[in-house]
């Protein structure tokens, strides 16, 4: 999910540990025990440099939320210490300097931002079997125009339309691609003036033993390597199959890392993906074999992931442009009884209806893609998610 410059950021989970029934507070322990081994992920839709000025996690700032969502008092949090000695008072106070929680009078403390727990989400935003099955069939009447759009288009010609459905039909049908037009065309509001800039902030709880993100919500997690960008796609983006994440994949067996080291590396390996691309080099040796243990070439070195270039960008929008009045249509259809439901639900006196939608929306299209997946017109990559390569105007090597 990040929508405009591939600005969705993917928090980092943590499972942190409330401390048990203190003398001070046996009701703060009491609310507490409930999330004690419960994990969260923080999520942000922006663009730019808009993003929260705090870390909600590092800070214990999602659990303080969510207490304050389940109806822990100021009194209960401020009671309380976590494991790691950091007072819960003080994330409070943190978060109501910020605008993340407000008092409300004698209905006490409020989250102004999105705090999708699992009851949360299951009582106040399901998604409609009706809404899912309507996009589902209008993406089976459209794939066929859209892959022969790209079949014979550098950057996808070289691909088997297997090997980028998930980047095209969800990425590029559905999220990152369509997010601005959602916003403008069914919404049509800015992102939410909040501490740090303009954003939308959601604190996301994860099932017990799921595999994946969140509510198995798809988005996007890109780097900047040099002149290139490269690009992760899916709803398991963690160490093993994230690029930008994983540490023991792009080394040697045996060797050991650095962070430093291991930027310089995804540098050097994002570089030859490019030289391969210009036709500048043959992938070889050490870096061939990573690169073919990662999924990005094959094993006779050509190239295994999609390539958006400055010349291929406009063909690759307009296709995405064609469907983006069926989606809009749908949305817009679905609308007033989705605003139906947020009057009625637990949100409505926290956060706006348009931060609502759109954190409504991620589950949505993530639900799409999902039955398109279990109906085979999306192939899931071996890797767990979708790579793909971004190469700027400003990128050097010749055209193509």
């Amino acid at each position: 999910m990040g929508h405009d410059a591939f600005a969705w950021r993917a928090g980092v989970s943590l499972v942190g540990a409330l401390l048990a029934c203190s003398a001070a507070s046996c009701g703060a322990a009491e609310s507490a025990a409930g999330i004690e081994h419960r994990d969260f992920e923080v999520k942000v839709i922006s663009r730019g440099d808009n993003r929260p000025p705090i870390n909600l996690a590092q800070t214990h700032g999602d659990r303080v939320l969510v207490l304050a969502k389940e109806g822990a008092s100021e009194s209960e949090i401020r009671g309380h210490r976590f494991a790691d000695g950091t007072d819960a008072g003080t994330t409070l106070d943190t978060l109501l300097d910020h605008g993340f929680i407000s008092r409300e009078g004698s209905a006490g403390l409020s989250p102004t931002v999105a705090v999708m727990t699992l009851t949360a989400v299951s009582r106040d935003m399901p998604v409609d079997e009706s809404v899912i099955a309507q996009t589902v069939e209008a993406i089976h009447a459209y794939a066929p125009a859209a892959f022969e759009a790209l079949a014979g288009l550098e950057g996808f010609s070289h691909l088997t339309r297997g090997q980028y459905d998930l980047f095209l039909l969800s990425n590029g049908l559905l999220d990152n691609f369509q997010i601005a037009n959602v916003e403008a065309q069914v919404i049509a509001s800015e992102r939410p003036a909040r501490a740090g800039g303009h954003y939308y902030l959601s604190v996301q709880e994860k099932a017990a033993g799921a595999v994946g993100e969140a509510f198995g919500i798809y988005g996007n997690h890109t780097g900047r390597y040099g002149p290139y960008i490269l690009g992760v796609y899916g709803n398991q983006r963690n160490q093993r199959t994230d690029f930008h994440r994983m540490p023991k994949a792009l080394i040697g067996a045996g060797e050991t890392a650095d962070d430093s080291a291991l930027q310089i590396r995804r540098r050097q390996l994002v570089d030859t993906l490019g030289a391969l691309w210009f036709e500048q080099e043959e992938v070889v040796g050490e870096a061939r074999q990573t690169l073919e243990r990662l999924g990005f070439v094959s094993a006779t070195g050509a190239l295994m992931i999609p390539v958006i270039t400055t010349a291929n960008y406009g063909r690759f929008s307009a296709v995405v442009a064609d469907f983006t009045p069926t989606l809009i249509a749908i949305l817009n259809g679905h609308l007033p009884s989705l605003k139906a439901r947020y009057a009625d639900s637990s949100y409505a006196g926290e956060i706006t209806f348009e931060e609502f939608f759109m954190w409504w929306f991620h589950l949505y299209y993530s639900a799409v893609t999902d039955a398109l997946v279990a109906d085979g017109t999306i192939h899931i990559p071996p890797q767990g998610v979708a790579t793909y390569l971004m190469i700027p105007g400003d990128a050097g090597g010749s055209t193509r």
